[in-house]
């Protein structure tokens, strides 16, 4: 989530069963093939959803309610365009799954 459409489209080194393409808005898609052999294009913020909705769950099983927010710290070894690209991907998992998002600053 924390690379740039021109990033990605200047070439990537090899990824671990995956690619990564652009589609015809500029969107970032993760091209990979499923346990069962299906191609699947995703977006980040997609991929993102998939987990948060899993780590819900976990929480959900421990403390016996859904959270209704859940907050993250992006640590520093982002500039600032890629930390907004990540808070902006992660706001929209969190929009999907009807859940408030934060971000916690360092002090």
């Amino acid at each position: 989530m924390s690379m740039s459409p021109e990033t990605i489209a200047s070439g990537m080194r090899p990824t671990f069963g995956y690619t990564l393409t652009l589609d015809d808005k500029n969107q970032t898609l993760y091209n990979y093939k499923t346990f069962d052999g299906t191609e699947k294009s995703e977006s980040p913020s997609t991929l993102m959803t998939t987990l948060l909705k899993e780590h819900l769950k976990e929480i959900k099983k421990e403390a016996g309610e859904k959270p209704k927010e859940i907050a993250f710290f992006i640590f520093d070894n982002y500039s600032t365009e890629e930390k907004e690209r990540v808070q902006k991907g992660l706001e929209k998992s969190c929009e999907s799954l009807k859940i408030k998002c934060t971000f916690v600053e360092d002090s």
